[in-house]
């Protein structure tokens, strides 16, 4: 069917308006419309229609459609032009005749009679542009509701109104045959009034919304406001910045250089502030523990690039980026109602959450591909489930790759690897915080919760003299930040996690309801049943949360609390439990417990969820039941903290080792998935015995060097699949509690005990051990060499080991000898290769780098020998310095060791050893300046006795811009030829 164009010319206004209308003349005075006139339409279309047609479609489902649809409309307009009309509008439709043209104007062949609402309208009060904008949105509104198209556009049921006919099948016939033509008409709907989109005023409605949202954070602790709001507090006031950890990523070998002062390759460890990480242009994986504070970093930059305002994050190079935040989370609840993808899912964003409903998916691919856009991706370890998380991720990529858009993405350390990022994704992980940014953030905090100066600081220096009490508690920001609410009320430092957790939920859940002032409405006997009700709530929520996310509702929420309350109170009727449900909720929501859908603090979920399996499951000696839940939700890392609380409590009703060590075992013997876990709660356990922990660190080390994956590295370098990914996290539990103060000689015994029956997986489990302890001021050599006197010999029969080995080696001549053996032994083909280790992920030092570190580490002797007996080796002179940009000399790059070389390379007269020194001399020059972040004087260093045109060169060449050592070394060699 084809659209009908008409027109309709507007000459009384001031200013002359030409619409086209296709196929029906949409109604241009919605404003005009109150709900009198809304509710009236299906009457209006009785009285001129007859019986007949409201039997066909129903005048109250007209009505109700008509009504939401031009409501909707009006809301939306009602936004951009709230002055539009005066308040007295419903006095402009108490007339008929006003009502019948507002009515009628909608059919395709109507004609609007302009001097009858003049009559009552002042159309000079209509703002500028207040016409086209109300046709864009009534078009929207309308064009999309089938029932209203099938009788506002068609002409012959307009005739047929119009002469009061009877003839209902006429009307009913002529319906159905416009209905195919209805998309059709919809399309060039929204092909003729597509609104013309402005990014300049994007940016200032979408800023503008930005600037309410992101100033102001839930300052958890802050004092306990007297409603349902939480606390909230300026973010530039309490945002500490984060340090952070580079992360080596697989095999990529590319650097990153930011301002000259930090240099990332994939061999690289360093430290960086949070301005650096805004200034590294590749895209980036934000990792962290729990409450470390990877979502206020997002908020601290996004904050930074609305405000312009570099003090609380430097990053004046994203200043003129477009900051677009998703939470994971909600986007998957999202991509699974609609199937639909990021695309789509940012318009509805901006919407849902900014009020900005004039973005549709053109609009964004506008931005996406002609702006500077920076999105942050937050909380990948959020979802839980593994199919739908790699469906996430690979919509990060894609959408990342499609649009070429700078990305952010957050995750916790612990499920990452289950679906982790490629590697143009840089990881970063977030270091705890230092005394200094303990100092920094207790200070913020007392600034705001004490306003007595004297009494401020004398709380804050008793609070510095026992903070060491808390050891690594008190260096997670999170943690932090529970505790000093606990030293503000109860001025004692906790003991535990379990007591941080459990006073904090305790000091806002009880203390504050003895004050007289709060008035909830909650009688006496659920307020006394309160933990209860928030445990069951609490437990089935996090249920949700790890399993169907999508299911979280109000209405599922007040269900699970009135159910709750039907069984604990024992109230038989389902009505009156769910009065007292709302009662509770809303008693929950002011004492900023539990608000929106969820506990304001995922401690109080955490805590909650712990309480309920102890005190349903071991409280009522119903351990099979506990046994269940654990065996269910032991291998997902999102049920971690929840069954470290609950060890804890469980832990603090023993007397003596047997329960705990009892679980222990079982899922020891049930589970490998679950040594991660066991690993890494094994610290805040008091009441476990050494067997139990003894058995539990050979059955970790024994499943790691027997696991499918026994070169875990190699996972860590691909995209990983959960068994790797599980094999990997405990790999690093034990890592981390094996290099523990507590544990490391227990540790230690158990590998050496392992080591004796491992017979010819000896240099194996070695290599395992090593790369745990590694680094770590423990001579592990010295241990295995004075337990077994043929350990040297067996270590040297596995090229691996035999690198190892290599490490604990000193004296240059012993090196060198034994580098020759190797050689000789295994090939030289790995002579300046820099191989993985099997299990820990980071890489060894070349050989080559090896000899030439140890060399520069001594009083430099003449290079000429060694030189010479490698070449007899088949690595000669030429092929050293083909492969010098590989060798990195790191550690022994001081001011005096760069001027022996120097001076040996003024001295020397072979042309390719002399440029071997000078590619070594670089290479130590560059660690000073760039890797260790410590300027050296070349003055200082070229104040020696060399020839004047070595000094001169080397000068001239520190001046020019070399992007490779090589070109430097051809440069300065030249020069010296030349004088």
């Amino acid at each position: 069917m084809g659209v009908q164009i008409f027109f309709v010319e507007l000459h009384q206004l001031d200013r002359s308006y030409k619409f086209e209308f296709p196929h029906f003349n949409l109604l241009m005075y919605m404003p005009l419309i109150t709900s009198s006139a809304l509710t009236g339409f299906g009457s209006w279309l009785l009285k001129k229609g007859g019986d007949t047609f409201i039997k066909g479609f129903s005048k109250d489902e007209v009505n109700k459609r008509f009504e939401k649809c031009l409501l909707k409309a009006s809301s939306e307009l009602n936004k951009k032009y709230p002055n539009a009309f005066g308040e007295d509008i419903k006095n402009y439709l108490q007339n008929d005749d006003i009502k019948n043209e507002l009515f009628k104007m909608l059919f395709t062949e109507s004609n609007i009679e302009i001097d009858v609402l003049k009559q009552y309208i002042d159309f000079d009060t209509l703002p500028d542009g207040f016409l086209i904008d109300l046709i864009a949105n009534i078009k929207s509104s309308l064009s999309t509701d089938t029932k209203i198209n099938l009788i506002i556009s068609n002409k012959k049921i307009y005739d047929i109104v119009k002469d009061s006919s009877d003839s209902m099948s006429q009307l009913i016939n002529e319906s159905k045959r416009v209905n195919e033509g209805v998309v059709d008409i919809r399309e060039k709907l929204n092909t003729l009034f597509k609104n013309k989109f402005s990014y300049d005023n994007f940016l200032i409605n979408y800023f503008g919304s930005l600037k309410t949202s992101i100033i102001d954070v839930n300052f958890f602790g802050l004092g306990i406001e007297q409603t349902y709001k939480k606390p909230r507090v300026n973010l530039k006031e309490i945002f500490v910045k984060p340090l952070f950890k580079y992360k080596k990523q697989g095999n990529s070998d590319d650097a990153v250089i930011v301002e000259n002062s930090v240099k990332i390759t994939k061999d690289s460890f360093c430290i960086i502030e949070a301005d650096f990480l805004t200034r590294i242009p590749n895209n980036i994986v934000v990792l962290g523990n729990p409450g470390a504070g990877k979502s206020l970093l997002i908020r601290a930059i996004i904050y930074a690039i609305i405000n312009k305002d570099d003090s609380v994050i430097s990053a004046e190079n994203i200043f003129s980026y477009l900051p677009i935040r998703i939470e994971l989370r909600k986007y998957l609840i999202y991509k699974k109602t609609n199937s639909k993808n990021l695309l789509n899912y940012i318009p509805h964003l901006f919407e849902l959450e900014y009020g900005l409903n004039f973005i549709n998916t053109d609009d964004l691919k506008e931005i996406l591909l002609n702006e500077k856009v920076i999105v942050f991706f937050d909380g990948l370890d959020e979802i839980f489930d593994l199919n739908e998380k790699y469906n996430v991720k690979n919509d990060i990529v894609n959408f990342t790759n499609t649009y070429k858009n700078k990305a952010i993405v957050t995750s916790r350390i612990v499920g990452y690897e289950d679906a982790k990022l490629d590697n143009s994704y840089l990881e970063f992980e977030m270091e705890d915080f230092n005394d200094d940014q303990i100092t920094e953030y207790v200070d913020k905090w007392y600034k705001f919760e004490e306003t007595d100066e004297d009494k401020r600081n004398i709380e804050i220096k008793e609070f510095s003299q026992v903070k060491d009490e808390l050891s690594n508690l008190i260096k997670n920001p999170l943690l932090l930040s529970l505790i000093v609410i606990l030293y503000r009320n109860n001025l004692k430092i906790p003991e535990s996690k379990l007591e941080i957790y459990q006073s904090c939920t305790k000091t806002l859940v009880h203390k504050w309801d003895s004050i007289k002032q709060l008035d909830f409405s909650v009688n006496k006997e659920i307020l006394d049943s309160k933990e209860v009700l928030l445990a069951d709530l609490a437990f089935w929520q996090y249920k949700i949360q790890s399993e169907t996310p999508d299911k979280l509702t109000n209405a599922t929420a007040l269900a699970t609390v009135t159910n709750s309350i039907m069984l604990r109170l024992k109230i038989s009727e389902w009505a009156t439990a769910r009065t007292i449900a709302e009662s509770f909720l809303t008693y929950a929501e002011k004492r900023s417990i539990y608000f929106d859908n969820n506990f304001t603090h995922k401690t109080f979920l955490e805590y909650y969820t712990a309480f309920w399996i102890y005190s349903n499951c071991d409280k009522k000696y119903a351990v099979q039941k506990r046994d269940m839940i654990v065996d269910q939700y032991i291998s997902n890392p999102y049920w971690y903290i929840v069954f470290e609380l609950l060890l804890n409590m469980i832990d603090n009703e023993q007397s003596d080792d047997e329960i705990i060590d009892g679980i222990y075992q079982r899922q020891i013997d049930r589970d490998w998935r679950s040594l991660q876990f066991l690993i890494g709660a094994l610290p805040s356990i008091k009441n476990i015995s050494q067997e139990q922990t003894v058995q539990l660190f050979a059955n970790t080390f024994s499943f790691l060097l027997t696991s499918e994956s026994n070169e875990i590295n190699s996972s860590r370098s691909k995209e990983t699949n959960k068994s790797e990914a599980s094999v990997m996290g405990t790999y690093d539990a034990l890592d981390s509690i094996a290099n523990s103060k507590d544990y490391r000689s227990l540790f230690i015994d158990t590998v050496v005990k392992l080591y004796d029956k491992g017979g010819d997986n000896k240099p194996k489990i070695f290599s395992l051990v090593y790369e745990i302890i590694a680094l770590r001021d423990v001579d592990i050599f010295g241990v295995f060499r004075d337990h077994d006197i043929e350990f040297i010999n067996t270590i040297k029969t596995d090229p691996n080991t035999y690198m190892l080995y290599f490490y604990n080696i000193k004296d240059i001549d012993e090196l060198f000898s034994e580098l020759i053996v190797y050689i000789k032994k295994f090939g030289k083909d790995d002579f300046f290769t820099s191989p993985y280790t099997k299990f820990a992920g980071w890489t060894h030092i070349s050989l080559a780098q090896n000899f030439f570190t140890v060399w520069l580490s001594k009083p430099i002797t003449d290079i000429n020998y060694y030189l010479d007996e490698l070449s007899k080796c088949g690595i000669d002179r030429q092929t050293i310095l083909s492969n010098s940009e590989s060798i990195e000399i790191v550690f022994y790059s001081n001011t005096s060791r760069m001027k022996e070389v120097l001076l040996a390379l003024d001295n020397e007269k072979d042309f390719f050893t002399k440029s071997i020194l000078l590619s070594m001399f670089f290479s130590m020059y560059s660690f000073r300046n760039s890797y260790d972040n410590v300027g050296v004087s070349l003055d200082s260093i070229l104040d020696i006795d060399i020839s004047t045109s070595l000094k001169k060169a080397v000068k001239s060449v520190m001046s020019k811009k070399f992007s490779h050592a090589k070109t430097m070394v051809d440069y300065v060699m030249n020069k010296i030829s030349i004088n």
